[in-house]
Order: structure tokens, then sequence, then C-alpha cells
């Protein structure tokens, strides 16, 4: 008989802070690999570059008009950056846009980093409940309040399904049934906030 467990909010933020990864950023000629990354506040971006590439951090403004000029306080990763000097841990919640100095405007890419807290520090956030984590094929997730869109995205960024105006229920979420074993990104949106959640399906 199959069992499965019932997580409350406080044990699921604990399991995402202890979920910790660290992802690679590499370069493709002159273009980021991948170009566009989401992570958690937990995780860490490991950056292995080649000698003739930097990775400095700009603003929104300098990240869209294709300039160069650093940020002040962002990163500032050196040419050839790998190892211990290509190691971004904690990066703050937020879009961190950066660029390859050299080969901007072709060479630019952004990373997205969202809470692992928000589910169990956000009182605005209505409840919600997950089971099971990890999964085989899917999960059911419990709603309550106004309507949410659901968004699942892969570790690159890219957006694998949605839900579109869920009202309060119990849904049955079998979009990475047919994915790879890995680690996914759930995002729960209502007009007041957004609730993140990591699922890994074994």
């Amino acid at each position: 008989m199959k069992k499965t467990l019932l997580l409350s909010l406080t044990i699921c933020a604990g399991a995402l802070i202890s979920n910790a990864a660290v992802f690679n950023v590499t370069n493709a000629g002159q273009t980021f690999s991948p170009a566009a990354l989401t992570i958690t506040d937990n995780d860490s971006v490991q950056f292995s570059i080649a000698s003739n590439h930097n990775a400095v951090e700009v603003d929104s403004a300098t990240w869209a008009a294709g300039q160069n000029t650093a940020m002040s306080g962002g990163f500032n990763l050196p040419f050839g950056a790998n190892g211990a000097a290509g190691l971004l841990p904690n990066l703050s919640v937020g879009i961190h846009y950066y660029v390859c100095q050299p080969h901007v405007p072709g060479m630019k890419a952004k990373i997205t980093v969202t809470s692992t807290t928000s589910i169990a520090n956000n009182n605005a956030t209505p409840a919600l409940r997950f089971y099971p984590n990890p999964i085989k094929d899917n999960f059911t997730l419990e709603l309550t309040g106004a309507e949410k869109w659901v968004k699942i995205y892969d570790l690159t960024g890219s957006l694998v399904a949605e839900y579109n105006a869920l009202n309060a229920g119990k849904f049955t979420i079998d979009a990475l049934a047919t994915k790879a074993a890995g680690t996914y990104f759930v995002a729960i949106v209502s007009k007041e906030n957004i609730t993140n959640f990591k699922v890994v399906k074994e």
C-alpha cells in the first residue's frame, strides 16, 4: 500500500533549506550557458569560463542597453574564473544581471534568486500543503483563498508547465510525470504574493 507523508509548511521550508545545490555556468563561445538561471537563496553558482571572459554584475538598465559598466556592490568575477575564484554563494533574492565586459552586448545572462523561506515566513501567503516530496510521478497541492497560478520551472529557469486560475481545493499536479528526474521549482502566484518551493523527482 502506497503511503504518502503530508508535510507541514515548517517541515517543507526546512527541507528546502537542506536541499542546497550548486549550479554551473560555463561559456559556449561568446555566450554564457545557461543564459538564464533560477535558483534559491541557499544555492550557489559555480562559474567555469574561458580565460578571455569575465562575469561582472550590472544593473538592469545597463544590461538591457548592452553596456558593461559594473554595478556598485555587485559581483565581479575575474577572467577565466573557476574553482574558488568562480564560486558565488548566498546571492541575495532578486534578479542578478551580468555581462562579459569585452564581449557585451552578445555575452550577457541573468540569475534569478527566489526565497526558500517564503513559505514559512510570509504571513500573507495563503495556506498551502503539498505532498509527497520527493515524488515519483506527481504531487498533490492543496490551496485555500483566492485564485492562483502555478508555474513549474526546471534548473535552467525554463517554464515546464503552468496551471492557470486555480481556486481553493486539492489538485494533482502531474506535469512532471514525463520529465527527467531532478529538482524543479514551483511558484504559486496570487494577486498578493508569490510562494516558492522545490520539488525533487526521483
